[in-house]
């Protein structure tokens, strides 16, 4: 689930092409929502989607004030629907209509300047060292101690704790969230957006990845790696993971504490990463798998 700006019902209904459904509204009553998730991670105040069959059992239990539903699943999802529902929209393709809000809620947030050299709006350590040539944008804070080397950029709004070292030529996106003493090697990039697409009538429609990175302590990647953001939540890389050279862990990863990669490891997107678990040299996992706690 993320923070959203707040966004008014009708502006939610056009976003997906959409249609009311049902409606609990009083006359007069305005709903806004301020979180988007899917079903089972969304409270009150926020729109959750319903775009497979694999989510209407979720829809039944959810708290979400509202369901954006394809159309094809409205009847089943309003056949069970909790109370804390109070609207339920159909869309023609609920996926897609996901991928156009997603645009809507990225333009109401926008990135920040990249633009400007070091920024005096970033709040950087004493004991810290920038490097020449590396960019720490608005809005970015750089822990006590920590070391940015040269062509490394820090995007705004991205955090940096204490003891960590960034290498030549890494990139953090805005908002990657970094612990104590971690250590990012020479072009690696942590935070662009996941490889997530819908397929509408008109070809591939993107979704805008609205989650971040989060590092937490004694972390390091090796160079050329790439962790992607969350798409409605955040990727996590628990603490005393190491993740070896060129690794690509997508979108909703979660590499759980003290586990390792090899090189090479290429995790497709909301795969989790069990606790001491290691994954050796070139092991590829496809979407929505659990590897468990100190498998090998």
């Amino acid at each position: 689930m993320v923070k959203i700006n707040p966004l008014p019902l009708d502006r939610v209904v056009d976003a997906v092409t959409g249609t009311v459904a049902l409606s609990k509204l009083g006359s007069g009553e305005k709903l806004e929502v301020t979180q988007l998730g899917e079903p089972l991670e969304t409270g009150a105040g926020g729109v959750a989607f319903v775009i497979s069959e694999a989510f209407v059992r979720d829809a039944a239990q959810t708290q979400a004030s509202l369901l954006v539903v394809s159309a094809t699943l409205v009847d089943r999802v309003l056949a069970q629907l909790p109370g804390a529902v109070r609207v339920v929209v159909s869309s023609p393709d609920a996926y897609v209509g996901l991928a156009k809000l997603s645009k809507v809620i990225a333009d109401a947030d926008p990135l920040g300047d990249w633009r400007a050299p070091t920024s005096g709006r970033a709040e950087i350590d004493a004991t810290a060292v920038v490097a020449p040539g590396a960019v720490v944008c608005e809005g970015a804070r750089v822990g006590a101690r920590t070391v940015v080397l040269a062509n490394a950029v820090i995007g705004p709004g991205a955090t940096i704790g204490t003891d960590c070292v960034i290498f030549p030529g890494a990139v953090l996106y805005p908002k990657t969230q970094l612990g104590n003493r971690v250590r990012i090697h020479a072009n690696s990039v942590l935070g662009s957006d996941g490889f997530g697409y819908a397929r509408g009538p008109q070809g591939s429609v993107k979704i805008w990845h609205l989650g971040r990175v989060v590092v937490e302590d004694d972390v390091e990647i090796g160079a050329g790696a790439m962790v992607d953001r969350g798409t409605l939540k955040d990727t996590l890389i628990e603490r005393g993971a190491k993740i070896d050279n060129l690794c690509q862990i997508g979108h909703n990863g979660h590499v759980k504490a003290h586990a390792i990669l090899c090189a090479q490891v290429g995790m497709a997107g909301n795969v989790t990463v069990g606790k001491g678990a290691i994954l050796a040299g070139k092991v590829g996992v496809a979407d929505k798998l659990d590897i468990g706690d100190g498998a090998l």
